[in-house]
C-alpha cells in the first residue's frame, strides 16, 4: 500500500491523540488557567482602584508592574509546560511504541514522517492552546497601562517570544522519547534532568536577579527567551530580540526534523 506524504499533519491522527489525552489536558489546563488567576489578575484586579497600573515599573509607589508579574509567570510556565509535555510525549511515543499500539499508525497509509510530524503539531496545539488565553489577559491590560504608548509593543514582542520560546523547549521532549523510546527509565532520567535544567535556571535568573544571571546565561538554555524590556524601562537591541526568535525557529525546526528522521529509522515489530 503506497504511504502518503505530506506536509501537512494528519487530522485523524491529531484527533485521536486528543480523545486519548483529553483528561491529562483537561486537568494540565484547569491548574495552569488557576495558577493564571492567581498570579495575574488577583493583584491586577486589587489594583485597579488604588494603583496605577503600568507595563514597567518606574520607582513610584502604588504601581503594579505588568514586566514584573510577566517574569514570575515564566518561572511556573517552564514548570507547568515541562510537565505538561513530558507527560504527553511519554503516552503517545514512548508508551505506543512499547505497547505495539503504534502498529495502528503504521498499517495506515501514512508516511512515518507525517505520522511523527502529526505526533509534533499535537503537542504544539495543546502548548498553544493552553498558553495564548493566560497570555491574552497580560496584552488586553497592557493596552490600557499608563504607560502603554511606550511600551506595548515591546512587550507584544515579549509574548511572542514567549510563544516561540515555549514551543522550542517543549519540542526537546519529543526528540528525547523518540530516541529512548524503548527505554522508559532512560527517557524519564533524561527528561527528568532538563525539567530540573530548565528549572534551576529560571530559579536563579527570577530570584537571584540580573547581576548573578549574567555569569550563568552562558550556560542558560533560558537566554533564548530575551528580556525586550529590561527592570529599568531600557530596551534589548530590537536586532537580538528578532534574531533570538529567529533561533528559536531554527531550533524548532531541527529538533522536529530530527525527531521525524529517528523515528522513521526506528524498527518496530510489523
Amino acid at each position: 500500500m503506497k504511504k502518503i506524504n505530506s506536509f501537512f499533519p494528519n487530522m485523524h491522527l491529531m484527533i485521536a491523540h486528543y480523545k486519548n489525552n483529553w483528561k491529562i489536558i483537561l486537568i494540565f489546563g484547569i491548574i495552569f488557567v488557576g495558577l493564571s488567576t492567581i498570579m495575574f489578575l488577583s493583584p491586577i484586579l486589587s489594583s485597579i482602584t488604588d494603583r496605577n497600573i503600568v507595563i514597567v515599573a518606574t520607582g513610584k509607589e502604588h504601581q503594579t508592574s505588568i514586566l514584573g508579574t510577566l517574569n514570575w509567570f515564566n518561572l511556573y510556565r517552564i514548570l507547568f509546560f515541562s510537565l505538561l509535555s513530558f507527560s504527553l510525549t511519554r503516552n503517545m511515543i514512548g508508551q505506543e511504541i512499547r505497547s505495539g499500539q503504534i502498529n495502528l499508525w503504521m498499517t495506515a497509509p501514512i508516511s512515518r514522517n507525517r505520522i511523527m510530524f502529526s505526533k509534533i503539531c499535537f503537542l504544539w496545539s495543546v502548548t498553544l492552546i493552553i498558553l495564548i488565553p493566560s497570555l491574552l489577559p497580560f496584552l488586553i491590560t497592557s493596552a490600557v497601562a499608563v504607560d502603554a504608548n511606550q511600551h506595548f509593543g515591546r512587550l507584544v514582542l515579549q509574548l511572542l517570544g514567549i510563544i516561540l520560546f515555549t514551543l522550542m523547549f517543549t519540542t526537546i521532549y519529543i526528540l528525547v522519547t523518540v530516541i529512548f523510546s524503548s527505554l522508559d527509565r532512560v527517557t524519564g532520567l533524561i527528561n527528568s534532568g532538563i525539567f530540573l535544567y530548565l528549572s534551576i535556571f529560571q530559579i536563579l535568573k527570577t530570584l537571584v536577579g540580573l547581576e548573578l544571571g549574567g555569569y550563568i546565561q552562558y550556560f542558560n538554555l533560558n537566554s533564548l527567551l530575551v528580556a525586550v524590556i529590561k527592570p529599568d524601562g531600557a530596551y534589548t537591541n530590537l536586532g537580538w530580540v528578532i534574531g533570538s526568535m529567529g533561533i528559536n525557529v531554527a531550533v524548532i525546526s531541527v529538533l522536529a526534523y530530527l525527531s521525524c528522521w529517528n523515528f522513521k529509522r526506528k524498527e518496530f515489530m510489523l
